[in-house]
């Protein structure tokens, strides 16, 4: 079992020190520092194994942050593999071999919280297993709108926004923009329908009008039909609602008329395509979750890892950490269920807490007996009753003559 670090534990001294003068609501002097196992389920192999070095620097730098503030509580991260998920059929729930075997370890390692994991289709697999064993579970990247609405026993959390925020998102900046008429291209599976259903309410709702909805399957390769009746249909505004499609898409779509300043994409195919991308994209707009980067946080994110080139969900996977050691401090436990009775409201969901944006700033409120609204470096957070934050901060993003993006603004949604 590999540790990413082990902090220093707080004296009970130190602990007595900072809690005089304070009211009766607030610890005694003599409660016993806490020791928080959290379970980190990371890609490390995989198709989403890229995401793991940014994941794992986040969560270890939230454990040192933690650990060196002294505060009465200790964070101990296990490390393990979520590796890939395979589908399950006929309607059956995916199952993720490695994952499963990962919690099972974690489970006897007596983690009682876990981080993870990436993919929907891995947390789809094994959420049963965790919760369902007591133990409180917070995803840095989970985006499916399901989450929102799964028996999870409250134990389920996510730091980053439904696919349904992005969607409401994406219908408005087009809208905002001028668009009247909108066609879509989507991808035929619970992602792709469940996005365009947010983006065609959200757009119709500002006064626009869907005048195309092209869906087709995965496995397809020709799109002249579809891109045809998205001509056709004379929209000013083509939203891709697809997931690796867009290189055969788009150069299709351009060849057909559609200029690319009226192309918009969502997160799954915003990429730097560079050359890869046959056509100019200039002027092309993509949406996706996450604050503006803090310079001080990608230093010492890169102090963790020096070789990091991408910071993706590092914050949400540090704000994970930071959240779920606050509401054992908050709860005086280490107990999965008495953490996530805890989360909603350090995280500013009740909205009744005194704002803080760093662990040791948050715990001195908890401390004192006060209640707390921690804003971590993924945003305002905001837990709502199924877990999920309503204080999303999305990047709106601009592609340039070199087909690669750059964020131009952010929006709530």
């Amino acid at each position: 079992m590999k540790h990413l670090a082990i902090g220093g534990i707080a004296l009970a001294a130190t602990v007595a020190t900072l809690l005089v003068g304070c009211s009766s609501a607030a610890p005694t002097p003599t409660m016993k520092p806490l020791t928080l196992t959290i379970g980190a389920l990371v890609p490390q192999t995989g198709q989403f194994s890229s995401l793991a070095p940014a994941e794992t620097a986040g969560i270890t730098l939230a454990m040192n942050d933690i650990n060196q503030a002294s505060l009465g509580i200790t964070v101990k991260v296990l490390s393990k593999d979520s590796g890939d998920a395979v589908a399950g059929v006929a309607g059956a729930p995916p199952t993720a071999t490695v994952a499963t075997a990962s919690v099972k370890s974690l489970i006897a390692g007596h983690a009682t919280a876990i981080v993870g994991a990436s993919s929907n289709d891995v947390s789809r697999a094994v959420i049963g297993q965790v919760t369902g064993a007591g133990l409180v579970m917070i995803s840095p990247q989970n985006s499916a709108a399901e989450f929102s609405s799964l028996n999870d026993h409250g134990l389920y959390f996510r730091t980053s926004p439904s696919d349904d925020a992005e969607g409401s998102a994406l219908g408005s900046v087009m809208a905002v923009g001028g668009g009247k008429r909108l066609a879509l291209m989507v991808l035929d599976d619970d992602y792709g329908t469940g996005v365009e259903k947010t983006i065609s309410a959200a757009f119709t709702k500002a006064g626009g009008q869907v005048v195309a909805k092209e869906e087709f399957p995965a496995n397809q390769t020709d799109f002249s039909k579809e891109i045809a009746a998205v001509v056709k249909s004379k929209p000013d505004a083509v939203a891709l609602v697809t997931q690796g499609q867009a290189t055969t898409i788009v150069p299709a779509l351009v060849a057909a008329g559609i200029p690319a300043t009226s192309l918009y994409f969502t997160d799954r195919d915003l990429l730097q395509y560079g050359p890869a991308m046959p056509v100019a994209l200039t002027g092309a707009t993509g949406i996706a979750a996450g604050p503006v980067l803090d310079s001080f946080f990608e230093k010492k994110v890169l102090a963790i890892d020096p070789t990091l080139t991408s910071f993706s969900y590092a914050p949400e996977s540090y704000d994970a950490v930071v959240l779920l050691a606050l509401a054992a401090l908050d709860a005086r436990s280490t107990d999965g269920a008495r953490i996530a009775a805890k989360l909603r409201a350090v995280s500013g969901g009740s909205g009744h807490g005194e704002k803080a944006t760093d662990f040791a700033s948050a715990a001195q409120i908890i401390l004192a007996g006060d209640a707390v609204d921690y804003d971590g470096y993924s945003g305002g957070i905001a837990f709502d009753a199924n877990g999920d934050p309503t204080k999303a901060v999305f990047g709106i993003f601009h592609y340039g003559a070199d087909n690669r993006f750059t964020r131009t603004r952010s929006v709530t949604g």
